[in-house]
């Protein structure tokens, strides 16, 4: 429901956005859902990563993150995959994953990636990644 509303609004908003609202559109290989809990057992964040298949690696490595604070964060299905709308100042951003996971993990899997493929070198969605 709430992915329509969305899509609706940037129907309204022409094919690419307004000046002042622009829509972003993204693809990435996979998204995951992680929920990262503490020795404790106490969940600490939830957090969503989205990750490419790099050939060379044979292995996927991190294009972006961000925190999955509310439900409507969380990744839903859609014909070409698994979309992810949101908003934030830079506009609207869409992002199309061709699968998804759902991990429950007590570490960060994207502060491991960091050893492989540092922040800067990563192809991110938004600025200040």
């Amino acid at each position: 429901m709430a992915e329509t509303v969305l899509l609706l609004a940037a129907g309204l908003m022409g094919g690419d956005g307004d000046p002042c609202h622009p829509v972003h559109h993204f693809f990435a290989d996979c998204v995951e859902l992680n929920s990262y809990f503490g020795s404790d057992g106490v969940r600490n964040l939830s957090q969503l990563i989205w990750w490419d298949w790099h050939m060379g690696r044979q292995e996927y490595g991190v294009v972006a993150w961000m925190m999955a604070k509310h439900d409507n964060h969380r990744p839903t299905r859609h014909r070409n995959g698994w979309r992810t709308i949101y908003w934030t100042g830079q506009g609207m951003f869409v992002i199309t994953a061709a699968s998804r996971r759902i991990t429950w993990t007590q570490y960060d899997p994207e502060i491991l990636d960091r050893a492989k493929t540092p922040r800067e070198g990563r192809r991110g969605f938004w600025a200040n990644q």
